[in-house]
């Protein structure tokens, strides 16, 4: 995984989000946060500095600090919830999602638009906190990546 700029944040590659809105895992990232098909997540829109998202992983977030997003929105955390739909919390949009068995995720049609995420977009797989993966579509990290021909394309 490399370091792009001395000091940098580390990145796997790029990951293209496919016309069915399917977005590949990097295969260090799986084993790095140790996803597995099935694995349960939830997705995190990003800043507005960077777009994308945060793919956390839900039993981590339930850990962390960030857990009272699962406590303050019951229906996020229930299994019964439809994938993909999505709730707003303290101006954030969140939905549940899963690792499908090809180390991917499905982003449905309205994760997308919620997410201003098009078929095309190239999203950057980056070394995010603890609890998740983050994906991100703009800013700086994304800029100084377009200048990095070596960084595998998922």
């Amino acid at each position: 995984m490399p370091q792009m700029e001395r000091g940098g944040k580390y990145v796997f590659g790029w990951s293209q989000v496919s016309q069915g809105g399917v977005v590949a895992i990097p295969c260090e990232a799986v084993k790095e946060y140790g996803v597995n098909p099935g694995t349960e997540e939830i997705l995190i829109y990003g800043s507005k500095s960077s777009g994308g998202f945060v793919m956390a992983i839900k039993l981590l977030l339930k850990q962390s600090k960030m857990g009272s997003i699962l406590t303050d929105n019951p229906d996020l955390d229930n299994e019964q919830t439809e994938e993909g739909r999505i709730f707003v919390l303290r101006d954030r949009k969140y939905c549940r999602s899963r690792v499908g068995n090809n180390n991917t995720l499905e982003l449905k049609p309205q994760v997308l638009e919620a997410f201003n995420i098009t078929p095309g977009d190239g999203l950057l797989s980056v070394r995010g906190s603890y609890i998740g993966l983050s994906m991100i579509s703009k800013g700086l990290i994304v800029k100084c990546a377009k200048r990095h021909s070596e960084l595998e394309c998922f």
